[in-house]
């Protein structure tokens, strides 16, 4: 996460980036294709996805990145059906915003919002039990949610809701920030 965010942050890879992320992500790669039918290994795996993905899109390899965030976000999806784990909320949550981000980029603006709406669906559960405090990484995803949602609102002229969706999303971060 750390080197995801410092690279992330950069206008522009280097090719010493480039690669070091190559790197990391041939490593994601393995964790993607462990076996095994259990709750533990496919979760393993949809992280490993997930991860993998997000790299994939920071290397500007969008179709390939979308199929691996796609690929963990239905792992997460089953392993919900399966358990009631808190975490796999969170993570399908962040392989939403991910993918919402992807779709937003590419133009697809109803499909990105429509994945946005569905991670907070995903969500609900936990932000009605906990504060920010209590569960920080659900509310921080829960404003990126509504960060995507706001600019795709303003993208199609949606005024009004776009400023509840920011509203929403500014709230929560500036909550995050004063609890740190």
């Amino acid at each position: 996460d750390v080197v995801t965010q410092k690279l992330g942050s950069q206008t522009k890879l280097t090719t010493v980036d480039r690669e070091f992320l190559k790197r990391i992500r041939q490593q994601y790669e393995i964790f993607a294709s462990l076996k095994g039918d259990s709750v533990e290994s496919r979760a393993i795996r949809a992280e490993g996805l997930q991860r993998s993905g997000m790299i994939m899109s920071q290397l500007g390899e969008e179709q390939e990145s979308r199929k691996q965030l796609d690929a963990a976000a239905v792992m997460y999806e089953q392993l919900l059906k399966e358990t009631s784990e808190a975490e796999y909320r969170r993570q399908l949550a962040t392989s939403l915003v991910d993918i919402g981000m992807s779709m937003q980029n590419s133009g697809e603006l109803n499909a990105a919002e429509q994945k946005a709406e569905r991670g907070i669906m995903v969500l609900d559960p936990i932000l009605k039990q906990s504060s920010t405090t209590a569960d920080p990484d659900a509310w921080e995803t829960y404003a990126h949610l509504n960060r995507i949602k706001g600019s795709v609102q303003v993208t199609m002229g949606r005024w009004n809701e776009a400023l509840k969706s920011y509203t929403a999303s500014k709230d929560v971060f500036e909550e995050l920030r004063r609890s740190d």
